[in-house]
């Protein structure tokens, strides 16, 4: 059965801190640096930056794809 949208928010956070984003996309921190270069950042209230999940995986994926999680999809678009 598919899952709701609010299901799928309280799995999978919107904005991240980069390592957290490198466990969660399962890729070295590293590569998660190098593409949150491309990526503008969210700042949290306590004023640390936190990035888009989603945006993160989408400048992966053209980097080389995000296929261990199975989140590239055969068409190129990445679903979190």
């Amino acid at each position: 059965m598919a899952k709701s949208w609010a299901q799928r928010m309280t799995e999978r956070p919107l904005a991240v801190t980069l390592d957290q984003a490198a466990e969660l996309l399962d890729r070295s921190v590293s590569d998660v640096r190098r593409a949150a270069r491309e990526v503008e950042p969210y700042w949290h209230a306590n004023g640390t930056p936190r990035w888009p999940l989603r945006e993160l995986a989408r400048v992966l994926a053209d980097c080389g794809g995000v296929r261990e999680l199975g989140l590239l999809r055969p068409s190129g678009v990445v679903d979190l």
